[in-house]
């Protein structure tokens, strides 16, 4: 079971905060109103279950920043059967793409001005979004 208890700022400004966490092997009951410590609620949900969440893909981008231009992107992991990246602009334009990328692919940014861009990573359906700069 899990138990989550916040405290309600009577000011207006909704829950204040999350500050409990813990596992109960019995259901707590909802309190409306008031309570110690301005405690307004605290809920149990005896159906929540428990999952490692495992990132089967690391991706890494470097040099980051880039002076030179020339970034790697690297994809490290159990051998991934689709990869595909397309690098964005600040204003979400798709300015590169490959469908059929390898673990490891270099980019040259030598023709593309300074500043942040996007580089958005699908492998096997899962995506990953980080940013790159340019110097």
């Amino acid at each position: 079971d899990m138990t989550i208890n916040f405290a309600y700022d009577f000011n207006g400004n909704g829950i204040a905060e999350n500050n409990e966490y813990q596992n109960e092997s019995t259901p707590c009951p909802l309190y409306i109103g008031p309570a110690p410590s301005n405690r307004l609620g605290n809920f149990t949900d005896a159906n929540t279950p428990k999952k490692d969440i495992q990132v089967p893909y690391k991706v890494s981008i470097y040099p980051n920043p880039s002076k030179q231009g020339l970034v790697t992107i690297k994809i490290e992991g159990s051998t991934p059967q689709k990869i595909e990246y397309k690098i964005l602009d600040v204003n979400g334009k798709i300015i590169f793409e490959n469908q059929n990328a390898q673990t490891q692919e270099s980019v040259d940014f030598s023709g593309y001005n300074s500043g942040v861009y996007i580089i958005k990573t699908t492998i096997n359906g899962g995506v990953t979004t980080k940013k790159i700069i340019i110097k």
